[in-house]
């Protein structure tokens, strides 16, 4: 959560409001930022610059959170595009080898192995900057993707986003490793059962990695499409 902030007054009351989350046992990211200091970091680091490319507003005053977005778009988002194209693409890549590099990793993690949520994150990230669209929806009407890849990512991505709801309520803490006591119970819990040649755990990772690979097809897609196209001699 962004605070955006004009003065120190309206940072004493964001402070105020982050004290009551706590006191309600939530563990929250969170950010108290004047527009110029998102503009400082996020010039400066990438990581916070893809995290400002999804902001949308939960409560507060339109006209500043529009303003902010302008000013945002016209000083950072828009700015040394191949740049952040390409060292999103490197930190993507890297990340993918830390956590095993494969998509039939047997305890993977869904948020950053191959395939997992950051691959659609990293996604959206590029799209976002490389077509300057508000909303992925707009790759479909820009012709990148076709309706039905589209519905079939959101479906996939879907998927993932209920399994690490379930890996965090059965682990009582933030876990995105699948580990095999947790796959034994999702499996469970999504309603699988055993077959006459699958146990069922077996038939829900199937299915996991039938979703984990449609997001990995749309991070190349994305990727791809991004990426500027060979010369030609």
């Amino acid at each position: 959560i962004l605070f955006l902030c004009r003065d120190e007054a309206e940072r004493e009351q964001a402070l105020r409001v982050l004290y009551t989350l706590w006191d309600a046992g939530l563990d929250i990211g969170y950010s108290v930022r004047t527009v110029d200091e998102c503009i400082d970091l996020s010039r400066n680091d990438t990581k916070i610059r893809s995290a400002h490319l999804e902001s949308r507003l939960i409560a507060g005053d339109t006209t500043r959170f529009r303003d902010y977005l302008k000013r945002m778009q016209s000083e950072v988002f828009f700015r040394k595009v191949p740049n952040y194209l390409s060292e999103k693409i490197a930190e993507r890549s890297a990340a993918r080898l830390k956590y095993g590099g494969s998509l039939y990793l047997r305890e993977p993690n869904i948020k950053e192995s191959a395939g997992g949520l950051r691959d659609f994150h990293s996604a959206g990230w590029l799209a976002f900057t490389r077509f300057r669209i508000s909303s992925l929806s707009e790759l479909v009407t820009q012709g990148v993707i076709t309706s039905r890849q589209f519905a079939a990512f959101l479906r996939a991505r879907n998927f993932l986003w209920r399994l690490r709801n379930e890996i965090h309520y059965l682990s009582g803490r933030k876990n995105d490793q699948l580990t095999f006591d947790l796959q034994d119970s999702a499996a469970r819990d999504f309603n699988f059962r055993d077959s006459a040649h699958l146990l069922a755990v077996e038939r829900f990772m199937k299915v996991y990695f039938l979703n984990a690979s449609v997001i990995q097809g749309f991070s190349r897609l994305v990727t791809e499409r991004v990426l500027p196209s060979p010369k030609r001699s």
